[in-house]
């Protein structure tokens, strides 16, 4: 039996890929699921699925923009008020931009770092009294290979993932005396909406380029999603997602100027 049979779990950025995704393997595991996203239709998509997929598990739907403080926190009393308790919080929801640094207007970085970063942390302020009661606590927090490397035109995604990271360092060490066990996920390239659904502000070809990478090299989302969710069970901190990310994920902290080094000379090559 699943550790998470019967729990309560609350995923961000459940309308669509990765999101969706682990809301389908945690309802095949037994799990209760609260799923939040600001897009309604695509969190309806999301329930179909899981109904098609028979998710045993008592399924509710919030919609909000957790990039808003007071929108996130009323989520997080909705779910509760459904559910009666939260035991695991994932922080999946994101956003991303594929454009050089000067293309992006201020506004759209901030929108980036309000999403990615300040929605995972507006969750964790309202989530945490409430799994404070849980006998299993968790949060999860989704990161990305972009927090450690600087890619071309990833400068507000990457920003807000590094941050992220830096983030859930610190939540590891406070939380560690509650009992409440706090993992970093490092997926891999997956072929999501991610990229589709970035702000038109950089070169078309290059973000074609991209998403025909994703298509090409990016692991499907299902594998990832089972993957991550094996990881979430083993309580690791840190859930490298595929023997790639944990070779990139060594080589990127022991050696990061040649990594970087390595990137910039080569950024040509990699297509995008």
């Amino acid at each position: 039996m699943s550790v998470f049979q019967d729990r309560v779990i609350v995923i961000t950025g459940a309308a669509s890929g990765i999101g969706r995704g682990l809301a389908r393997e945690l309802g095949r595991r037994g799990a209760h699921l609260a799923l939040i996203d600001i897009d309604e239709s695509g969190l309806e998509t999301t329930r179909g699925l899981l109904v098609d997929n028979h998710a045993r598990g008592h399924l509710s739907l919030h919609v909000a923009d957790i990039a808003t403080e007071e929108a996130t926190q009323e989520a997080v009393e909705s779910v509760v008020q459904e559910h009666g308790r939260l035991d695991c919080l994932v922080n999946n929801a994101g956003i991303s931009i594929s454009a050089p640094f000067e293309r992006i207007s201020g506004p759209a970085f901030e929108r980036v770092l309000r999403v990615n970063l300040l929605g995972a942390v507006h969750m964790c302020r309202y989530a945490l009294p409430h799994l404070r009661h849980s006998r299993d606590a968790r949060i999860v927090n989704i990161s990305s290979e972009f927090a450690q490397l600087g890619f071309p035109g990833k400068s507000a995604y990457a920003a807000s993932k590094g941050a992220l990271l830096a983030f859930t360092n610190v939540l590891y060490a406070e939380l560690h005396e509650a009992g409440i066990r706090v993992s970093l996920v490092i997926p891999p390239a997956v072929d999501t909406n991610l990229v589709r659904r970035s702000p038109g502000v950089g070169d078309p070809a290059r973000l074609r380029r991209e998403i025909q990478f994703l298509e090409r090299k990016g692991m499907p989302v299902e594998r990832a999603a089972r993957l991550i969710v094996n990881g979430m069970e083993s309580g690791r901190f840190r859930i490298r997602i595929g023997l790639f990310m944990r070779v990139l994920d060594l080589i990127s902290r022991r050696y990061p100027a040649l990594t970087h080094w390595l990137i910039a000379r080569n950024q040509k090559r990699l297509g995008f």
